[in-house]
């Protein structure tokens, strides 16, 4: 609508008015065609948002039929340039500027279908039927002015998916939300930030004399082949191992490595390297230049319709992706920190999830546990050990706590085995022993796989939506990975969902409470404020009460408040 020859009609008298200069002499059809300027290219990344989608299709389709087994390797780039022409009538030169110049595949992502390409494709589809049922195109209706016809028809036809409070309640109210979060940034302790660089080099250079102590030689550990080489030929180190398709060298992908690493201690310390050169080259030596010259701030682009999930992403600089797991990775939080007089406050959810979880279930033996206050994984370890709770030790907490998140994910006998580091029998035990006293729980889980299929798509308590067309795919690798995102994308979409809820509803009490706090940087599961000295009790309650009682569900929410002068100190 906004797009359309009639909307720039309508819209330029009162452009010129606001702009009589900039806008002097422009004329509808001008704005028009400066509103819906398109470069054709070959390239994905410039091609107009429009256009785009079809990239993502082209791409989507080759990968169905390479999973399939219905195309072979060989023939790609012949498939690429067929639907080219089908679906954008263009002619592609060469495999260069074709099937080569995925960024995705580049970059290892195979079977990525974002969110915004369908966006593209299902809006589209929307106008197509809108002009049919109304009688007139979308531009004849804008150009009478019945923009109302326009939205009473969304609001039948598309509102019935009960979309409405998603839209409306949450998602329109976070677009100011964000910006303010936007807009405020984050202060950047530069000396600090030079500090860890220096350590870090220091690290490094230890590290590099360490391993080639160990190996007793020199070799180029920048180079994933030569790496593969010393692993595999010269140490003779036994795995499961295969040599990439493109140039025929030894994976040395983190996974493959972080499995074998207790094979030979060289292993380990190569991981250690790799993890600090990526810090380094990440963050650490990448924030000085993404400082803003006139707030002296990091300013980071919060995106509400990237994710399948519904969970928000950053970017420039993606600051949902800062390792947290290492004590390296914990460092870095150091250098976000606060101005004198004030306090940098994180707030964070506590297994959000696995309460979601209980509530889809109406597991009675979650649910309880949840109420009573119990730590969950001894409870879950007690159950499944058939113990008393006070017997339950840490290695059988431990357990449980991975059978708790992994099940999750939908994961299997043969994956469980592999974290906890037991055998798969074990595994299948514990597995078989969570879902005789969580029964709930697996009747969620195959009905979940049951109405996908039916349906093909699940939905979050607020109703939105994970498409999932493959869940009925003959290909059974295919299938199953939809199949675990039958089971997980209600539980971690209500969980963006909810944690979008209580950012809304603190944004508003901030504002009505009239506090000079900032809400700062959202990661998943937890929100990070800048709050004032004289304001941290106030805020702390506020916080605490917004995020705990966001929603209404069958278990309490818990959310874990901390704070200090940077965001280290808050954890």
């Amino acid at each position: 609508v906004g797009r359309s020859r009639g909307y720039a009609a309508l819209i330029l008298p009162a452009m010129q008015e606001i702009f009589p200069e900039q806008m002097a002499g422009v004329t509808a059809e001008q704005l028009y065609k400066a509103i819906n300027k398109a470069e054709p290219s070959l390239i994905r990344i410039e091609a107009d948002e429009l256009t785009y989608a079809n990239h993502i299709m082209v791409r989507y389709e080759i990968e169905k039929q390479l999973i399939a087994g219905t195309l072979a390797v060989a023939d790609v780039p012949a498939e690429w340039n067929r639907l080219y022409k089908e679906y954008l009538g263009v002619d592609v030169p060469n495999d260069t500027k074709g099937c080569l110049q995925d960024s995705h595949w580049s970059g290892g992502s195979f079977g990525y279908f974002p969110s915004y390409a369908l966006g593209s494709a299902y809006a589209a589809q929307m106008a197509s039927v809108m002009e049919e049922q109304l009688g007139a195109t979308i531009d004849e209706l804008v150009a009478r002015g019945e923009m109302n016809t326009i939205t009473a028809w969304l609001k039948e036809n598309i509102h019935q998916e009960n979309l409405d409070y998603l839209c409306y309640e949450v998602e329109m109210p976070l677009i100011q939300v964000l910006a303010d979060m936007e807009f405020t940034g984050v202060s950047i302790d530069t000396q600090a930030l030079r500090l860890i660089a220096e350590d870090l080099h220091a690290k490094l250079r230890i590290l590099e004399a360490d391993i080639y102590n160990l190996a007793g030689e020199l070799f180029n550990i920048y180079s994933p082949k030569k790496v593969g080489e010393f692993l595999f030929d010269k140490l003779q180190i036994k795995a499961k191992i295969k040599k990439t398709k493109t140039n025929k060298q030894y994976s040395t992908s983190e996974d493959l490595l972080q499995s074998i690493k207790d094979r030979h201690p060289i292993i380990a310390l190569l991981l250690e390297y790799r993890g600090i050169k990526k810090l380094l080259s990440t963050y650490i030596e990448a924030f000085p230049s993404l400082i803003n010259a006139e707030t002296g701030k990091i300013h980071t682009s919060f995106n509400q319709t990237i994710t399948a999930t519904g969970r928000l992403s950053s970017s420039n600089p993606n600051l949902q992706n800062i390792p947290i797991r290492d004590e390296l990775g914990k460092e870095m939080r150091k250098v976000f920190g606060v101005n004198e007089g004030e306090y940098f406050l994180s707030a964070d959810y506590s297994q959000v999830e696995l309460r979601i979880m209980a509530h889809l279930a109406q597991d009675e033996n979650m649910i309880e546990a949840f109420r009573s206050g119990q730590d969950i994984h001894q409870a879950t370890a007690a159950r499944v050990f058939n113990l008393p709770m006070e017997a339950v030790d840490a290695d059988m907490r431990r357990k449980a706590k991975t059978a708790n998140f992994g099940i999750i994910y939908g994961i299997s006998t043969f994956g469980l085995a592999e974290r906890m580091n037991v055998s798969r029998n074990e595994a299948k035990s514990i597995i078989d022993e969570y879902f005789q006293k969580y029964a709930a729980i697996k009747a969620y889980m195959d009905k979940s796989i049951e109405e996908a299929k039916e349906n093909l798509y699940v939905e979050t308590v607020f109703h939105r939506k994970r498409y999932l067309p493959d869940i009925v795919s003959h290909n059974a690798v295919v299938r199953t990975y939809a199949e675990r995102n039958a089971i997980n994308a209600p539980i971690q979409g209500t969980a963006a969902d909810v944690i979008k809820i209580a950012m809304v509803n603190i944004f508003k009490a901030l504002q009505k409470e009239n506090l000079q706090t900032k809400m700062i940087i959202q990661v998943h599961d937890e929100l990070n404020f800048i709050v004032p000295e004289n304001e941290l009790e106030i805020v702390k309650a506020l916080v605490q009460r917004e995020m705990e009682q966001a929603v209404d569900f069958s278990v309490p929410l818990k959310a874990d408040i901390g704070y200090g002068k940077n965001w280290l100190e808050a954890h």
